[in-house]
């Protein structure tokens, strides 16, 4: 969460990188934490200033959950505008538009976004970046289950078979 001046400080506006509700807000600042804490915010223009131009034509955006951990949107009418991707889920840096080579910014206050400085009509995936790493341990570990399944049950016929031949002979 962090508090920042508006008005020429009159005024102040609470940001809440957690995603919870606040209520009541209490910061009190060093000047050196202050700069500090301000060096670390980027601001995105939400263009919410001016009135709407109702004679443009926006992007037809279809979206589909493939998994709580991916989503697929499509786009369709871009014209290579400029824009805000935002993504409806309390903010978390490890969240990935893939193919953008761009960290996730706070949009509102605690969802995630990606400026787009060139949308066009397409696929787009985001895509929660420690999930490949659930799946590459999850293979991982079935190989390891399954070469220790293979060799118990290989000593077992080796066990087995030298039995079967010292019985035999």
């Amino acid at each position: 969460m962090s508090i920042i001046p508006i008005n020429g400080g009159t005024e102040f506006e609470l940001i809440n990188y957690t995603g919870f509700n606040t209520v009541n807000a209490l910061l009190i600042l060093e000047t050196s934490e202050y700069s500090q804490l301000l060096g670390g915010v980027r601001t995105v223009n939400s263009g919410m200033d001016r009135e709407p131009d109702f004679t443009r034509i926006y992007p037809d955006i279809t979206v589909k959950q493939i998994n709580p951990t991916r989503y697929e949107f499509n786009v369709r009418g871009a014209g290579a505008a400029t824009g805000v991707v935002s993504f409806a889920k309390p903010f978390n840096k490890n969240w990935e538009l893939v193919g953008l080579e761009q960290e996730p910014v706070v949009i509102n206050g605690y969802v995630n976004g990606w400026e787009i400085p060139e949308l066009t009509d397409g696929d787009y995936v985001i895509e929660y970046k420690p999930q490949r790493y659930f799946y590459f341990g999850s293979i991982v570990s079935l190989l390891t289950l399954g070469g220790l399944v293979f060799y118990l049950i290989e000593a077992k016929l080796v066990r087995v078979s030298v039995r079967r031949s010292k019985s035999h002979g």
